[in-house]
């Protein structure tokens, strides 16, 4: 997580490539991936009907807003989970360049299956 979204990985690979080489060592972990899928956690904006007795609900406008509009790194429970994951890009650790870090790639979700009586 911090290696991405703290932007602490730059500052590893000058380290990496300052100190070793091909020939003199590995990189531990040396793969860096990063998936997505979607989630679903409406219960989560009804706390804004009744805050301490206090109905917020511009609050919970406020809060869809933000939340659909960009990406988010966040715990969810299994069961919020409505879409399939996918591997957006992997990095070998070795090798990749700062350069690398900056990209755009095209992906699909699909709505997933959440019948489990079958």
């Amino acid at each position: 997580y911090a290696l991405f979204f703290e932007t602490m990985l730059p500052s590893v690979m000058v380290a990496r490539d300052a100190l070793m080489t091909p020939m003199t060592g590995s990189m531990f972990p040396n793969v860096a991936k990063i998936f997505i899928e979607g989630c679903n956690e409406m219960e989560r904006l009804d706390y804004w009907d009744d805050v301490h007795g206090l109905k917020m609900t511009p609050m919970k406008e406020r809060m869809v807003s933000e939340l659909t509009q960009d990406a988010h790194v966040e715990i969810v429970s299994d069961e919020n989970i409505v879409t399939n994951r996918k591997e957006i890009i992997a990095f070998d650790l070795n090798t990749c360049k700062d350069a690398d870090l900056d990209f755009e790639v095209p992906f699909e979700l699909h709505l997933r299956d959440n019948d489990k009586s079958r």
